[in-house]
């Protein structure tokens, strides 16, 4: 994979990254900590996804403060924040929630409850009651990242009071 690391294409140099984050082994973690440093921002976000919570950890503060100043691209480091799961991010992105954008309030619901699990429930059900379709939706997503029981029990009932073309995307988060 060291070629595709150093290709001029960002879109293979972060294929290989994601590659080497499946990997998991000492020798692909060096790597995955020096494409943290590459120039095209995708290629370092993903680079911090591979890491995990141990090593990313030191990025989280980085990655909050750099969150907070971007216009564009906030959900880029939200994903990143949440796919690190480091608790440290939670007030931070709890701040998100008030954003009138929807991909960022969805990727923040992810992100928190990658990070705070079963905690994240009651959060989620206060977003499954909206009356709005795509808040709704989000929260769902969202519930099936918990990796709950209670999660899948309050996705089964949410399950038989939706509409089909709402239940597709409950059953896909149950599985």
């Amino acid at each position: 994979l060291k070629p595709a690391l150093e290709g001029r294409s960002p879109e293979l140099r972060k294929a290989a990254v994601a590659a080497l984050g499946r990997i998991g082994v000492p020798a692909a973690l060096g790597l995955i900590f020096v494409m943290t440093n590459d120039p095209v921002p995708t290629v370092r976000f993903e680079a911090i996804r591979c890491l995990g919570r141990r090593e990313g950890r030191p990025f989280v503060n980085a990655l909050i403060s750099k969150m907070e100043d971007a216009t564009l691209g906030r959900v880029n480091y939200i994903e990143t924040l949440g796919r690190i799961g480091d608790r440290a991010a939670l007030p931070a992105l709890k701040m998100q929630l008030g954003s009138g954008d929807s991909a960022i309030r969805g990727a923040t619901l992810t992100a928190l409850a990658r990070i705070e699990g079963e905690r994240a429930i009651p959060l989620l059900e206060r977003f499954i009651r909206s009356s709005r379709e795509r808040i709704r939706n989000q929260a769902i997503d969202a519930l099936g990242e918990t990796g709950s029981p209670r999660a899948v029990r309050l996705l089964a009932t949410t399950l038989a009071r939706t509409r089909e073309t709402a239940r597709r995307r409950v059953i896909r988060a149950i599985g």
